[in-house]
């Protein structure tokens, strides 16, 4: 389980790239459509600590796929579920001192991967 100090962490550095990087969520949302950028990244750290026991990365990136296609019917974009993963990735570089730390790092990335390469298509 990654330390909850290390989560709240992680989801602020997240929030705060997405408001650096798309200054437009001010004029788009309001506080309360805001902090579901929290939520959904504490949540996305939820679907990555369930991987861990069982080690089954294909967990995590089904997970991915159904996201992608939730918010992309709601009309949010694949490249900023791409960021989410690239910075919570970033974040917990910082953390890399043990193995399920490095285990998730490796998700992540597997993750984006993954979006990039749909979005290819």
């Amino acid at each position: 389980m990654i330390d909850k100090d290390i989560k709240d962490e992680v989801v602020e550095s997240v929030y705060e790239r997405y408001l650096i990087h798309y200054p437009e969520l001010f004029v788009y949302y309001d506080e309360t459509k805001l902090a579901h950028i929290k939520k959904d990244t504490y949540h996305h750290l939820e679907h990555l600590e369930a991987t861990w026991p069982i080690k089954m990365d294909i967990i995590f990136l089904d997970y991915v796929d159904w996201v992608d296609s939730v918010l992309s019917s709601r009309g949010v974009e694949t490249r900023l579920l791409k960021d989410c993963f690239d910075w919570m990735k970033e974040s917990l570089l910082s953390y890399k001192s043990s193995e399920e730390i490095a285990y998730y790092i490796s998700l992540l990335d597997q993750a984006s991967n993954q979006l990039q390469s749909e979005k290819s298509k």
